[in-house]
């Protein structure tokens, strides 16, 4: 998950994006990577209906959509990209470097969801 999340195109940009106006429900996560030294770090993103929300550190924004697999990884405590029709690729291949990191690398991986 770490090293997923960690290659997401990310810019420091205010990110403005159209998106269409379809109600549903939305499910808010917000990921606690804790490190060996004590200290951690957070990431924000949700699933919606949309799929045109934001994954953050506080720092970067990505606009590459991960909320179904986060609420996979949530469900099933098992961590695995997943691949729809519209969204099939939205980062680059792992052997690409990334212009910046969501996150560095991590031990702990929690994932906590909101509810909906």
């Amino acid at each position: 998950m770490a090293y997923d999340l960690g290659y997401l195109p990310v810019t420091t940009d205010r990110v403005e994006k159209m998106c269409t106006l379809v109600g549903g429900l939305a499910t808010n996560y917000l990921i606690r990577f804790a490190y060996p030294d004590g200290q951690a770090l957070w990431v924000g993103s949700a699933e919606e209906v949309n799929s045109c929300v934001t994954t953050t550190n506080g720092t970067v924004v990505s606009n590459s959509y991960v909320g179904p697999s986060i609420t996979a990884a949530y469900r099933t405590g098992t961590w695995a990209l997943l691949w729809t029709r519209r969204r099939r690729r939205p980062w680059p291949r792992r052997s690409d470097p990334p212009p910046a990191r969501v996150l560095p690398p991590s031990v702990d991986q929690r994932v906590s969801g909101g509810a909906r």
